[in-house]
């Protein structure tokens, strides 16, 4: 290994150290011990040893130092405006981009020295309606840190350069308006850009070719189903520009200009903004500088290497900003990277060997041809997933079964689909009817890659979530053998019984899973943990139910009620309830119905002013029946009988939700969605409820819900809060009160995570 990936590696090792468990303050005195253990493997370790444990001291040394400094002299600074209203002047960094209440801006706080202070603001109104990048202006907003949301660590937006959060931005007075700068030449380019791709692509393909052209990704992810198909299949990589995409720009350029020395004068620039254009991408920025590495080598009479390239990428973007080692993006792109580089001509080598008599023996012909295009496509593949499946797993809890053969099947079209979408956008430029007919081509390209996404990514067998025991220890299992088995330095026919091993306990580990998820006797009732939000899953036999799902916490309700009910097993819901139509109880319900085969939704009626119509839309293009209740009703969940009472009236949306009381012969639990303490008390007077042995609490714990009137009535044993951080209060300390003066076991999600009530011991865990 390269002196230069010795140290770099060590150096980023020891960065993701800081991000991840090591304070920053200590960072100083943790480096003096490792300058000491330079100096001692010096003196000490014999001539081999000492220079790379020198390196690695070095290296760590040299990261622990960089991110103190970074963090005292740079971010910390910046984080005195955190929690702050102020009057500031900007440097308008990028277009605004509209959004459904206003526009979000990305521009850097103007200070006497260079401007570095990122800041993600947004406009709940017109007034940065034309701004330009450079454009200097003054304004007042409400500042918070980058690094967290609602007083939740975030590393998404930190590890992407941003140091401040602006919201409700307001008495803006531009100062200066210089025009067109060269500097943000490639902010001009990604928007005529985009506006090419938007008016050329037919069929609705121009989401899908944005992101795949210059990585904007805006549209695209506003298509729930497309999204959720292509994450669920493990493509989602082949719309996130990254080093496919420079490395067919340069070989087109190569192509072009020829392979000389003076052909790197031209790439170089073209690089740098095709870089821009993308925004700044971990994984852009990582294959333009490994590409870099190689068009300087010949100047410099040495010859490329992957490794070192690799490594020196890595360390020059956390040079820039030691806080994107946190970046997922930037842990996928390069472990997919080395996993490739170490493994992939290994790989393919011995998929070769399996249909020649002898190694030396070279295959001909259309099949040889097909075979060795096949072996590079599955090398790349598996190599690429080794290091990455890992980190997918601890980010996502995910496994995509499918997701080799899916790539096998789709990849031949992306390169295509990308260098003639690109040749289409610049012939569009200057004749935009010959635009609209290259544009053709790869626009069937992208249809054929969505309709395969769309067809694999149903089966049950598609994906395995971690959130099963079973599954996660087969996964351990697993990854354990295979790393004892490198460490044998086994030879790969020797992997072909583990591996078939590993085949086999994954379908019974499937099986299993399917099995285990039915409650033949009783039911089952979760309160998922879904932030300041409510949504619930009630499961029987081989009957499921859900009731509401949504969150205004960021968090992706039907994405955690996909991920639970995959690791049950499960992959249809009989029931979708919602107890009215607000967002923090129906905003997850798209992504829902994009995952799993749901057969009915059930709300109440829809009236003037709600927010039914988009909910109700997107249930009836999903093909689901959907039922309206007014006044009462019951349906069977297995074992489970559901008491649906209709909305007591009231003018407000709330007051016009459901009530759902769930039985069997020993438990009752009732939910109330956001109702009041009057809509309660009405609900009592018309309807004779039983005593119930759980309640989930109204409105998160609203002080304006649970009243004193119901529980005297309905008499619960416990009570589950579903909550979040929020501003509102809840839960109030007067519910709580009453709660507990009532004798009531309180539970809380922001406190117990998921919280289930099994009826078959009237038991409750967190």
């Amino acid at each position: 290994m390269r002196k230069l990936a010795v140290f770099s590696f060590s150096t980023a090792a020891a960065i993701f150290a800081v991000q991840y468990c090591i304070p920053v303050t200590v960072c100083p005195y943790l480096a003096a011990v490792f300058v000491i253990l330079s100096v001692f493997s010096v003196l000490a370790f014999r001539k081999k040893t000492k220079l790379p444990v020198a390196l690695v001291s070095a290296g760590i040394c040299f990261g622990l130092v960089w991110s103190w400094a970074y963090d005292l002299l740079l971010f910390a600074p910046s984080q005195g405006l955190a929690d702050t209203t102020a009057r500031v002047a900007a440097v308008v960094d990028a277009f605004p981009v509209e959004e459904e209440y206003g526009a979000r801006v990305d521009m850097r706080l103007d200070t006497d020295g260079p401007n570095t202070v990122l800041v993600r603001a947004y406009v709940f109104g017109d007034e940065l309606d034309g701004a330009q990048p450079g454009d200097r202006i003054e304004f007042t907003g409400e500042f918070s840190s980058a690094d967290n949301i609602d007083g939740e660590p975030i590393t998404y937006y930190t590890s992407q350069g941003y140091r401040l959060f602006c919201s409700d931005v307001r008495d803006v007075e531009f100062l200066e308006r210089p025009g067109f700068q060269l500097r943000y030449l490639h902010r001009y380019a990604q928007r005529e850009i985009n506006n090419l791709i938007y008016d050329l692509f037919p069929m609705g393909t121009w989401p899908f070719m944005q992101a795949l052209i210059t990585g904007d990704r805006t549209y695209i992810d506003e298509d729930v189903s497309l999204s959720y198909a292509m994450e669920r299949t493990g493509i989602t990589h082949i719309i996130a520009v990254s080093g496919m995409h420079v490395s067919i720009l340069a070989g087109v350029l190569m192509s072009i200009f020829g392979r000389k020395k003076w052909t790197a004068l031209i790439i170089t620039p073209v690089l740098l903004l095709f870089m821009g254009i993308s925004g700044f991408s971990a994984s852009v920025v990582r294959a333009v500088i490994m590409q870099l590495f190689i068009l300087a080598a010949p100047f410099f009479r040495r010859d490329s290497d992957s490794l070192t390239s690799l490594s020196a990428a890595l360390l020059i973007i956390l040079l820039i900003n030691p806080y994107a080692a946190a970046g997922v993006g930037l842990q996928l792109s390069f472990g997919a990277t080395l996993g490739i580089i170490l493994f992939s001509e290994k790989i393919r080598n011995y998929l070769n060997s399996l249909i020649s008599k002898k190694k030396s023996e070279k295959r001909s012909g259309i099949a040889g041809k097909i075979f060795s295009s096949a072996a590079i496509g599955i090398a790349t593949t598996v190599s690429a997933l080794i290091f990455t499946m890992p980190l997918s797993v601890l980010y996502f809890g995910y496994i995509s079964l499918i997701s080799p053969i899916v790539n096998l099947l789709v990849l031949w079209a992306v390169d295509p689909a990308f260098v003639i979408g690109s040749l289409a956008v610049a012939v569009g430029s200057i004749w935009t009817a010959a635009g609209r007919m290259i544009a053709w081509i790869p626009a069937i390209a992208v249809k054929f890659i969505e309709m395969v996404a769309e067809l694999f990514s149903r089966p049950f067998f598609a994906g395995v979530y971690i959130s099963n025991m079973a599954a996660a220890i087969w996964f351990i299992c697993v990854y354990g053998c295979i790393l004892l088995f490198v460490c044998m330095k086994a030879s790969a026919r020797k992997l072909l019984v583990p591996g078939c091993a590993a085949i086999l306990t994954l379908c019974a580990v499937l099986v299993g899973t399917a099995a285990a998820g039915d409650v033949e006797e009783g039911f089952e009732l979760t309160v998922l943990d879904v932030g300041q939000g409510q949504s619930l899953v009630l499961t029987s036999r081989d009957s499921t139910a859900v009731i509401d799902c949504g969150s205004s916490s960021g968090e992706n309700a039907g994405e955690i009620v996909e991920r639970y009910l995959r690791g049950l097993g499960r992959d249809r819901i009989d029931l979708l309830i919602l107890t009215h139509y607000h967002e923090d109880h129906a905003n997850g319900v798209e992504y829902l119905l994009s995952a799993l085969e749901v057969r009915a939704v059930v709300g109440p009626s829809p009236v003037d002013g709600d927010q039914s119509e988009p909910v109700l839309a997107l249930a009836d293009k999903a093909g689901a029946d959907i039922i309206y209740i007014d006044t009462k009703a019951c349906a069977a969940v297995g074992n489970a009988e559901l008491r649906i009472y209709g909305p007591v009236g009231g003018k407000e949306e709330n007051e016009r939700g459901l009530f759902i009381l769930v039985s069997d012969d020993e438990t009752d639990v009732m939910i109330t969605g956001d109702a009041s303490g009057e809509s309660e008390i009405q609900l009592t007077g018309r309807e004779e409820l039983p005593d119930i042995e759980c309640l989930v609490v109204g409105h998160h714990g609203s002080a304006y819900s649970t009243s004193q009137i119901f529980l005297d009535r309905v008499r619960p044993e416990a009570a589950v809060i579903s909550v979040g951080d929020n501003s509102y209060g809840h839960p109030a300390q007067e519910t709580l009160d009453r709660l507990e003066a009532s004798g009531v076991r309180i539970y809380r999600t922001d406190i117990c995570g998921n919280v289930t009530i099994d009826s078959r011991e009237m038991e409750m865990y967190g």
